[in-house]
């Protein structure tokens, strides 16, 4: 079961559905939030759910001024995406969660916390935003639960990885960006 917190009610049951799942219950937050337990059929249902709501957050207003702040001076696609990777790496600490939430974009920024899901859907928000064509990649591959989701964007015709849990390089693989920051990678990531 995941936690999803973010558009209205109608639309999180409509997003759910698309991906053949059902909320399972409603949660009424401290902070006033509500929080949507959702029940998913395959793990790439709930990567593709938590693409959708990148979709939503890329067209609040405030995402596209983050966006369009943060890649200020970028000249080519490829600078705005490296723009907006170094933008969420800055404001967006790594912090582990119990269960899986999904946070929306602006309440990550506002909180400056999140695991890899949530600051992975800041920047695939931003970049679409954008115009960009972006989309959320997981680690493993395959039929076992990812480990790791991070931000591909679409540059120069080629799928380039955008991972922000860490010092990554714009187009950086993240296990190759963790062994060179001296991370201790899980021997499952590595395909």
């Amino acid at each position: 079961m995941n936690g999803i917190r973010g558009p209205d009610a109608p639309t999180i049951r409509r997003m759910v559905r698309a991906r053949g799942g059902v909320v399972a219950r409603v949660e009424a937050l401290p902070d006033g939030e509500v929080a949507y337990h959702v029940e998913l059929p395959t793990h790439r249902s709930k990567v593709d759910l938590l693409g959708d709501l990148a979709t939503w957050d890329a067209r609040l207003p405030a995402i596209r001024r983050l966006a369009e702040l943060a890649s200020a001076g970028a000249r080519t696609p490829a600078e705005a995406a490296a723009a907006m990777q170094r933008y969420v790496q800055d404001r967006v600490r790594f912090a582990g969660e119990l269960g899986e939430v999904f946070s929306p974009a602006l309440y990550t920024l506002l909180i400056g916390a999140g695991d890899c899901d949530d600051s992975a859907r800041v920047l695939a928000a931003m970049m679409r935003s954008m115009g960009l064509r972006a989309r959320l990649q997981t680690l493993p591959e395959g039929d076992g639960a990812p480990l790791h989701v991070a931000a591909q964007a679409l540059v120069d015709g080629r799928w380039r990885w955008y991972e922000t849990t860490l010092r990554a390089r714009p187009g950086e693989h993240p296990v190759d960006a963790a062994r060179r920051l001296g991370v201790r990678v899980r021997p499952d990531l590595v395909g």
